[in-house]
């Protein structure tokens, strides 16, 4: 089964690219690596897959780990990117609605899996900031 995911932080004018789950869910756009790709494209291909934005990746913000909880919530290693747009316009997809959030709001409706990605953006916000 798949075991490799990728996700991407997009932040842009203050506001935050993320995906509502058919579940109500809000999540970091991102999905599974897929056989023969390399975690790059698999991040940049699921955010053009499900919000119709393409994205250039700025860097690495950290790899989470995250323990099976039974048979459709796999055990999962994600690898999540800070990125910025460079083209294409929001548009729906199977996995979901897509949205650009401010901050406030994404706080309070972020799921608990993305909290610590936030927080490593965060700090890679910092410093980038600093330099």
């Amino acid at each position: 089964p798949p075991l490799g995911n990728a996700c991407v932080v997009v932040e842009e004018q203050g506001h935050f690219l993320l995906l509502q789950r058919p579940q109500g869910m809000i999540v970091f756009p991102g999905g599974f690596i897929r056989w023969r790709e390399y975690p790059e494209e698999a991040a940049q291909r699921e955010v053009r897959e499900e919000t119709g934005i393409e994205v250039r990746l700025l860097d690495t913000i950290g790899i989470y780990a995250t323990k099976s909880r039974g048979f459709f919530h796999l055990s999962t290693l994600t690898i999540a990117f800070a990125g910025e747009v460079t083209g294409g316009s929001l548009k729906s997809s199977i996995e979901g609605l897509p949205y650009w959030m401010n901050e406030a709001e994404m706080r309070q409706r972020l799921g608990r899996k993305y909290r610590g990605i936030l927080e490593d953006y965060e700090a890679y916000r910092k410093r980038i900031a600093q330099s």
